[in-house]
Formats: structure tokens, C-alpha cells, sequence
């Protein structure tokens, strides 16, 4: 079994430990973790309950088998995915709650995807001991990035002390999400309808809608649930249905710019009334930090107010904006996507 395989086995074998701990306070799974358990993880689960959902869209499908080079999306759409979700993952019912519940979500097969790095790359350095003694970015103890990344936080944490002289409110700015492997590393969606875009996590959603789709009878509350799930078909995983993403390219990290008391200033919908408000004016928070990282040689993604990159797309059709472009999206939603490389 190769060093790569026997990490991303660690990794899933980490993520189904972890899946009767709280929820809402769930531990990464970071290098040190990966490799304490890599010699001795199996390739991959052995035997996880039937999928009645796969078993009625699917008789008969083959499971998943890497052959050559993998493509940097495993599909694209609602079908595909489904197929492709089938084929690779396994759900367990029989721990379903009833609600969107990624944990159920079983990795059945070791996967690369090109473009990415693996999380034993010497590319990777802990944000820890970089960033010892930061003044304004908080949070970061325990992550992982590439060497550029941390680079470029370095940078930007100065930028920030020097600003925050000048304002008239107490900020933070949290370093919520780094590096993460595509598939078998991020344990908890971010929100209950819109997971990450890891592949287990596109996949626990799509095999949490087909459950409820095959159901005769549904309740109100399943029913809310299904009309959500299929309402973020069309946009929750823009940048790359299970594949791919800037975090696992090592190019990306979210940060989340808090009050003196910690609160959010701003989140998926930034600019519109459902999103997290804080003691700062939402439009000057979200202003502040996508003018620092552009001053630290960073871009934002257009549609998200905490995702940014350093070494990753830019320019014409990239969907990455930097300075005064950055002020022009307003609100930041999914909505502000525009036609973006893959």
C-alpha cells in the first residue's frame, strides 16, 4: 500500500471515530494524526450496510476504481454525482437522524485527485509554529498551509495591526480553514445544508435527498429538509462538485474577521438580512480584511467574504478579486458567482 493510500486511510478511519463526538466541536484531522495512524489503517472499509437509494438507481453498479489519471472533477451534476456517490460511498442508515447528517457518510475506496497536494507534502507547514505570537490573527494553532499561504498570513497579520490602530472598534480575524485534503480530511460540514465542497460531504448531502426522494410519506420537517437539499443543487458546490477545491490545492484559507466579543461580522450571505452581524458595520468588515489580503498579495473569491488565496486563479474569468473590484460584489453570496475555471 502506498504512503498516500495509507494516509487517506488514516484519514477515514479518523473521521468515522470522530463521528460520535459533539458535533458542533469536532477536532481537524492534521498531519501528525494521519501519520501516527497510516502504517496500520486498512485501504479502505471493509463492509458497510446496503444503500437501498443506490441499490433501486444503480443494480448492479461496480465499485469505484481509480484508473489512470483521475479527473479533477469525479462528476459535475445531480446525476452524475449521484452515480459517482454510489459507486465510492457508502450511507449508514441505520445512523441517520433524520436531518442532514454527513457522519453517516462511509469512505469505501482510497482517492486522488490531481491538482491537489497530500497532507504528508513537505509543501505543508504547521500554522502554529509559524505564526507564534500573531497580533491580530487568532485561531491558527493546530491548521495546516502551504509555505506561501503562511507567507502571505505573516503578511497580512502586520497589515491588520497597523489598520486596527486606526479603527474605532476592537477586531480579530479569525483563521477558521487552511489546507484540508479533498477527500477523507474535513469532519463537519460548515452549516446543516451547506457542507464543504469534500467529497464525502457532497456525497452525505446527495445521499441524504435521495433517502428522503424515495420515502412515500414524508413529514413537514423532512420535507423542509428535502426542499433545501435540492434548492442547493445549483450553486452549494460551484467550484467543484466531489474534487477539487483551493484548499486542497494548499492555495486557500477562510477568515472570519470577529468583534471584541468574538461575534461573526459577516457570512455566506454578506450584505443581505440573514447574515451574521457583529459591533462592526458589516460592509466595513468585509472592506477591511479583502483590502488587507490584497495589500498581503492575496485575492478573495468573488461569491465568498471569508475565502481567500495566495497563488491561486486570478485575473479576467477567474472569479478571484482583489482592492477595489472586491468592493464593487456587494452583497457576497452565491449569487455574485460568475462563469469560473475548474
Amino acid at each position: 500500500m502506498s504512503p498516500s493510500t495509507r494516509l487517506l486511510a488514516a484519514a477515514s478511519a479518523a473521521l468515522l471515530a470522530a463521528s460520535s463526538a459533539m458535533a458542533d466541536d469536532l477536532p481537524d484531522i492534521h498531519i501528525k494524526d494521519l501519520k501516527a495512524a497510516a502504517d496500520a489503517a486498512p485501504a479502505s472499509q471493509a463492509v458497510v450496510p446496503p444503500n437501498p437509494s443506490c441499490d433501486t438507481r444503480f443494480p448492479g453498479l461496480a465499485p469505484y476504481a481509480p484508473a489512470g489519471a483521475t479527473p479533477k472533477k469525479f462528476c459535475s451534476d445531480v446525476a452524475s454525482c449521484e452515480r459517482f456517490c454510489c459507486s465510492a460511498f457508502g450511507f449508514d442508515a441505520t445512523k441517520w437522524t433524520g436531518v442532514y447528517d454527513w457522519k453517516t457518510t462511509n469512505v469505501l475506496a482510497p482517492l486522488d485527485i490531481p491538482g491537489t497536494i497530500q497532507p504528508d507534502s513537505a509543501d505543508l507547514v504547521d500554522l502554529g509554529r509559524e505564526l507564534r505570537d500573531m497580533r491580530v490573527l487568532t485561531n491558527y494553532s493546530g491548521k495546516t498551509a502551504t509555505k506561501a499561504v503562511a507567507d502571505g498570513l505573516r503578511r497580512l497579520d502586520a497589515i491588520l495591526d497597523g489598520v486596527r490602530g486606526n479603527e474605532p472598534k476592537t477586531f480579530t480575524v479569525d483563521v477558521s480553514n487552511c489546507y484540508r485534503r479533498a477527500i477523507g480530511n474535513e469532519i463537519k460540514p460548515l452549516s446543516s445544508i451547506g457542507p464543504d465542497a469534500n467529497a464525502e460531504a457532497v456525497c452525505g448531502e446527495l445521499f441524504v435527498m435521495m433517502r428522503l426522494e424515495d420515502k412515500p410519506a414524508r413529514g413537514a420537517g423532512e420535507q423542509k429538509l428535502l426542499d433545501d437539499l435540492h434548492s442547493t443543487q445549483d450553486g452549494a458546490f460551484q467550484m467543484s462538485w466531489p474534487g477539487w477545491t483551493p484548499h486542497a490545492a494548499g492555495d486557500a484559507c477562510d477568515l472570519i474577521v470577529r468583534d471584541e466579543k468574538s461575534q461573526p461580522c459577516f457570512g455566506s450571505t454578506a450584505g443581505t438580512p440573514d447574515s451574521p452581524t457583529c459591533a462592526i458595520e458589516q460592509r466595513h468588515a468585509v472592506d477591511l480584511i479583502s483590502d488587507a489580503v490584497t495589500s498581503a498579495g492575496g485575492a478573495r473569491l468573488d461569491y465568498e467574504a471569508w475565502h481567500f488565496e495566495w497563488g491561486g486563479a486570478t485575473g479576467s474569468g477567474s472569479c478571484r478579486c482583489t482592492g477595489d473590484g472586491c468592493k464593487s460584489i456587494w452583497p457576497v453570496t452565491l449569487k455574485s458567482k460568475k462563469p469560473c475555471p475548474d
